[in-house]
Parts: C-alpha cells; structure tokens; sequence
C-alpha cells in the first residue's frame, strides 16, 4: 500500500496521538506520553483518509486526516470490506520524517519506506500495540459518534451513545478557551482535573488541597442537559491542537468523551478511593 501524505500532516498526527505532557503521578505531575505507539488504519470505504489511533489502560485517542492512495486505488476501492492496518513507533517516525520536506510517499509493506521522489528512508513497523483492546475500544466507536456530531456556533448538540452509557449532558466551547483553562490549572502542578458543569455555567479546577487549588470558569458556547462532574487524569492539550470546537460530553463518574470534527478522546474517570 502506496500513501501520498503531506509530511507536516503526518508529524503534527503524530505528535497529537502520542500526547506529551504532564500526566498524574500520586500527589504530583510528572512529564510523560500516553504511549510510542500509533494504530494507524485505511479503510476502503474511506480511502481518502488515514486513522490514527492510540491508548493506554485508561485514555484512548483517535483522528483522521486527508491521503492519497497511488498504484492500487481502483484494486483497493475494489474490496469493499478490505481495511489495511500498521503500527508506528513515533518517536522513530518523526526523526526519519525530519530530513524530508512538503508531500512525501509512505510504501507500507514488510517495513515502512518513506520517499519524496529523490531522498529515501527505511524503517521497521511495529507488530502489534501494547494497549491493543483500547485501540479496539476507540476504533469501533470513532466513526459513529464523530460523523454523527456537529460543531461551531449554531450547531445543536444532541445526546450520544458510547458503548450501553447514553450521555444527556454536553457542552461546545472554543478549543482555545479550553486549552488555556487547563494550563492555568498546572499552576497546582498535579495534572488531575475536575470539569463541573450545571446547566448554564461550568467551570474545570485542579485541587490538591482545599487551600491549595485552582479554578478556571468554562465559557461555554452551547450546552444541553442538566449537569454533571467528572474528575480526570493527564493532560490533553496537544490532543486538541488544530481544533477550533470542542464538544464535551459528561455523566457523572463515567468516561469523558471530547469529540472534534476530526477527533475523539475518551478518558476514564479518576475515583478516589
């Protein structure tokens, strides 16, 4: 399988999937990665883009970007039911992505050749994802919630299913309001977060002590529902990098789902014991 790729695209996946930052370690934050690993999937059905996938025992993350299939698109498009899968360890895809420029050529067989008509790389793929059944999880589940969703400013926010849970509480708010919410809450140092949300206000806070704590108010753009709180883990803003609308959806000690145009994150919530 031949995928033309703009090169920048590709890193800047990467990057979001692995998801650098900090990340809750007992009564502190320490700087880590969900995992080196990133699932990446065409299906035949959508064979104009390419889904990247990754996870760990409690975050799973998922996007899709725009490619180009060359040699076998017609013998491709053929197998209705075909979907090519391969692994990347990305750190070592981004260091051999660095010489190149612009629109590269990734050759998926055995290994994993990447080209841009002059110079050219060879690299070993990975067999399998150490956190395989997350993948699953975010993979079956992708496609339906994303595709059934809308976002911006006159969009209206409807209900979701995520496995047999349904979700009546969700708001829409600005990436960029978001993103910065959660970098004033690293100020606690502690990268453990708690979005509240009623029914016209929300708010995200990061508390280690009652007398050590920030909150940060959510201005939100749409909301439906009448409220609910979830306490998570980790950072997710080079997740949402790129993103303009985030929708949130929220129950009460159930996962976290964040879902944009081109993404999905799903993150256990933290229970204390």
């Amino acid at each position: 399988m031949k995928i033309v790729i703009d090169k920048n695209k590709l890193e800047e996946a990467l990057t979001r999937v692995e998801m650098k930052g900090k990340y809750y370690d007992g009564n502190k934050a320490k700087n880590s990665i969900l995992s080196n690993y990133a699932y990446c999937l065409v299906d035949s059905k959508m064979q104009d883009k390419l889904y990247m996938y990754n996870g760990d025992l409690t975050t799973a993350c998922g996007i899709f970007f725009d490619i180009s299939l060359v040699d076998e698109i017609e013998e491709f498009r053929d197998k209705l039911t075909a979907k090519k899968s391969f692994i990347l360890d990305i750190e070592k895809t981004k260091n051999y992505l660095s010489p190149f420029d612009d629109e590269i050529t990734l050759d998926v067989g055995d290994y994993l050749t990447i080209s841009d008509g002059i110079d050219s790389a060879k690299l070993p793929l990975v067999v399998e994802h150490p956190s395989r059944d997350m993948v699953k999880l975010i993979s079956s589940r992708f496609t339906p919630i994303v595709s059934s969703t809308s976002f911006g400013d006159d969009a209206t926010l409807e209900t979701i299913t995520f496995g047999k849970t349904e979700y009546d509480c969700a708001f829409t708010i600005l990436s960029s309001v978001l993103t910065e919410a959660m970098k004033a809450c690293d100020v606690v140092d502690l990268a453990r977060y708690k979005i509240t949300m009623q029914s016209d206000t929300a708010h995200i806070e990061s508390t280690r002590s009652p007398t050590d704590t920030f909150q940060a108010e959510l201005n939100m753009v749409s909301s439906i529902g009448d409220g609910a709180i979830m306490e998570f883990t980790g950072d997710i803003v080079k997740f949402l990098k790129g993103e303009k609308y985030v929708n949130i959806h929220l129950k009460d000690d159930s996962p976290l789902i964040i879902a944009t145009e081109s993404a999905m994150l799903v993150k256990a919530p933290y229970l204390q014991r």
